[in-house]
Formats: structure tokens, C-alpha cells, sequence
């Protein structure tokens, strides 16, 4: 009877063990999600100021490169606004993007 008693409270540590692990890989995924949504919409938004395929947009993105002047980084509280660039010219609102998302 004790060493049954023992077995359960055992399983139910090691469960509440792996609820905390698979909420943490949940939070984790949000967040991985959420990030995901900022880079599609700023690769939107690179693509068709400037002009270039999404996919060099993602280059742009990933390399930091520089578009007349304007660096792009990480966090926004590092980056300098985007003076002296040039925007393209004025795109109707949903222009250039496949619907159906």
C-alpha cells in the first residue's frame, strides 16, 4: 500500500513536471508566432516602398542591409527614424498582396 501511494505521488510530480514544460513551449510558440507576424508585415511594407520581391525584402531584413540610408535592425528603440528616405509612390491600400490569408 505505501510503495502504491509512493508510485502516485511520483506520477504526479513528474506530470505536473511536464504541464509546466509544455506551458513554457506554448508560451514560447506565442511568441515565436507573434514574431513571425512583425517580419510578414514589415516585408509587406519593404517590399512595396521600395519596391523589390518580398523575398529580397526577407533578405534585407536578415542581412540588416541598408536602403538609402536607413538601417534595419532588431528593436526600434535602436533604430534611427527613417529620415531622408525617400517612400515610393502612394500604393492603394492592399495593393500588391495576395487575399485569402
Amino acid at each position: 500500500m505505501f510503495i502504491a501511494t509512493l508510485e502516485s505521488a511520483i506520477n504526479t510530480m513528474v506530470q505536473q513536471d511536464r504541464i509546466v514544460k509544455l506551458e513554457t513551449e506554448l508560451e514560447q510558440l506565442k511568441a515565436a508566432v507573434q514574431d513571425n507576424r512583425i517580419v510578414e508585415q514589415a516585408t509587406g511594407a519593404i517590399s512595396v516602398r521600395y519596391r523589390m520581391s518580398p523575398n529580397e525584402a526577407v533578405e534585407m531584413l536578415r542581412e540588416g542591409r541598408q536602403v538609402s540610408g536607413a538601417t534595419f535592425v532588431n528593436s526600434p528603440r535602436r533604430s534611427p527614424p527613417m529620415a531622408g528616405v525617400s517612400p515610393g509612390p502612394e500604393v492603394p491600400r492592399g495593393a500588391g498582396f495576395a487575399s485569402g490569408r
